[in-house]
């Protein structure tokens, strides 16, 4: 770092947001929300989540979590966040006496405002 006559301080650079940002992703076993503030997908790209017996698969598109999902129950599901939670659904009310169930999450994109009023 530059940090000559007139060149800017590392705090005055650390304060610019275009100069320095933190990305995360955060989800727990207990939440109902699994969230992100990286829009763009550059860290944290999976936007979808197919827990079904034996893992935990994450996914960047609908399309690539309603295929898993699909593949796995062996019944075909359209393109879309409704036909992925139904399918779910209908797994887990034909199986009800499996130990385990089929669940499906879908990471929201927040901003880093939304993530502060989250802690306040």
């Amino acid at each position: 770092m530059d940090f000559s006559a007139g060149s800017p301080t590392f705090v005055e650079k650390m304060s610019n947001p275009a100069f320095m940002s933190v990305c995360f992703e955060g989800e727990g076993d207990d939440w109902d929300a699994y969230l992100t503030n990286d829009a763009e997908g550059k860290y944290f790209s999976s936007r979808y989540i197919v827990d079904c017996e034996p893992d935990i698969e994450y996914f960047d598109t609908i399309e690539e979590a309603c295929d898993h999902l699909s593949a796995y129950i062996g019944k075909p599901i359209n393109a879309s966040w409704q036909a992925l939670n139904e399918a779910a659904d209908e797994w887990n009310d034909e199986h009800p006496d499996s130990d385990w169930s089929i669940n499906v999450k879908q990471i929201e994109v927040i901003s880093d405002d939304e993530m502060c009023s989250l802690t306040d």
